[in-house]
């Protein structure tokens, strides 16, 4: 454990100060117990060797936070800031700019902000950071992106077709509080196409899955809204209901947990699923695609 790295790394991805602190005195803690010191050790080096995967390692944060009395949250985010230290050299060797690598691994600023805002504590309880970590995953303006092998069979306009199997790029829309705007969507849209596929000369096909792409959310969310213009860029082609809305903490935070009527309405959109909720509307995810050609979409 490096607190060096650990405070500039967070520096680097402009972590709040308050959690940086916190962050730094943390690995200072484990560096100074020979058994902790040890086990996290391991946890990086089976992390790295294993090509990131998480098999075991949650049992491990919880080894090495008992020796020092630091949540699994903490222990995990500790492991991946390390981590960084690794993959800023890969950025580097491959020839990615140091601009690519602090984008994509700010990722780690919004699971920390969401850690501490559902669950009250520095750090990140997720397993979604491999991707990063093995550069199949990017940040290109305001979504993350990778390739991915397509399920399903669909037919778009002008002869535009995908089957399964057939290599798509995958969107992920980080919690960093960026709009959703036109302007915004399509520069990231168009940067991906450029990173992924260079050299393509027609439409590239794009997929989603998430609780924005839900189409019951059409008669509470404002047609206007960046949200359902975002929702509005893709066909939808599935959709599943979720009578337990497991996304909810994505948008009430720690209030998800309680009731409806406790939840916090301080945003529109706060207030429109809230009371979508109250009127016994049904929660749930669709999976959308669409096709770009570099300047426009094609459904």
């Amino acid at each position: 454990m490096n607190p060096s790295y650990i405070e500039y790394i967070a520096k680097k991805l402009s972590f709040p100060e308050d959690a940086a602190d916190h962050l730094v005195e943390a690995s200072q803690k484990i560096a100074g117990d020979a058994k902790a010191e040890i086990l996290m050790r391991d946890a990086i080096d089976t992390f790295e060797r294993t090509n990131y995967s998480y098999d075991g390692l949650f049992a491990r944060h919880d080894s090495i936070g008992a020796c020092v009395g630091l949540r699994r949250c903490t222990v995990n985010m500790l492991m991946l800031m390390q981590a960084c230290e690794t993959l800023e050299k890969k950025y580097a060797e491959n020839g990615y700019p140091d601009s690519l690598f602090i984008d994509s691994m700010s990722d780690l600023r919004s699971k920390l902000i969401e850690c501490k805002e559902v669950w009250d504590g520095w750090g990140t309880y997720s397993s979604w950071h491999p991707g990063f970590f093995r550069l199949t995953r990017f940040a290109l303006g305001r979504f993350q992106f990778e390739k991915r092998e397509y399920p399903k069979n669909y037919m778009g306009i002008a002869g535009n077709f995908v089957k399964p199997g057939d290599t798509v790029l995958n969107i992920h829309i980080p919690s960093n509080g960026q709009s959703l705007s036109d302007e915004v969507r399509f520069d990231s849209y168009r940067r991906a196409k450029e990173f992924f596929f260079p050299d393509a000369d027609g439409p590239v096909p794009f997929v989603c899955s998430s609780w924005l792409l839900w189409p019951e959310y059409e008669s509470c969310i404002p047609k206007s809204s960046n949200i359902m213009r975002f929702r509005h860029d893709f066909t939808i082609v599935d959709a599943r209901a979720d009578d337990d809305f497991s996304d909810g903490w994505r948008i009430f935070g720690a209030a998800a947990r309680k009731d409806v009527s406790e939840w916090p309405r301080d945003t529109s959109l706060r207030r429109a699923l809230a009371d979508f909720t109250e009127k016994g509307g049904r929660h749930g995810s669709g999976y959308g695609v669409f096709f770009f050609d570099g300047e426009k979409i094609i459904k």
